[in-house]
């Protein structure tokens, strides 16, 4: 079975790979499932290096809010820098990617309506980082890519490839990543 998360608020994770840190500031157990408010710093994103991946949420809105610094949202072929007190809401199903082009530490909040298991899936992602299981994308190897879609596919989706052939690739590969070892979810 599945390792379950214990997120509340306040309990802050870090992704080594990234930079990135977040604080849980309130999660659906605190919201009865309404929403899922982070706040989060990123660092300066390296030149040259890939972005996340373009993905989407397709039962959740999400908004992002800039406290400090530059936070730069492609969604669609739309690309926007916010900057401090400006805040972009991505609808549900929009792909979006994110990253902080800038030259300084980016501060901003990300609210996510209803909270769904993102809390969930942010932590198995950032204990897969630690672990050193996700590429230079920060893309997990396959079969954990497999387990861990099927559990949050709900929560967010890569736009490639294409959602059905990734829900098909899923159901098939997840029941053999969970005989083999893998862990939907991680801590």
């Amino acid at each position: 079975m599945a390792a379950r998360t214990n997120v509340q608020a306040g309990n802050e994770i870090s992704n080594p790979r990234t930079g990135q840190r977040m604080v849980f500031r309130k999660t659906g157990a605190d919201s009865g499932g309404r929403e899922l408010i982070i706040e989060c710093w990123s660092p300066v994103h390296p030149a040259g290096e890939p972005h996340e991946p373009m993905h989407t949420h397709p039962k959740q809105e999400k908004t992002f809010r800039v406290v400090d610094g530059e936070l730069t949202v492609l969604m669609g072929d739309q690309e926007r820098t916010l900057r401090e007190g400006e805040q972009i809401i991505v609808s549900a199903g929009v792909p979006h990617s994110f990253w902080n082009g800038s030259t300084a530490n980016a501060h901003y909040w990300q609210e996510f309506r209803p909270a769904l298991r993102s809390a969930e899936f942010f932590t198995t992602l950032f204990a897969l980082a630690r672990d050193g299981k996700l590429d230079a994308r920060g893309m997990p190897p396959p079969l954990q890519l497999a387990a861990s879609g099927a559990r949050f596919r709900d929560e967010i989706m890569v736009t490639q490839p294409p959602p059905w052939v990734q829900r098909v690739v899923f159901a098939v590969l997840s029941p053999v990543a969970r005989l083999l070892g893998y862990e939907a979810e991680k801590q």
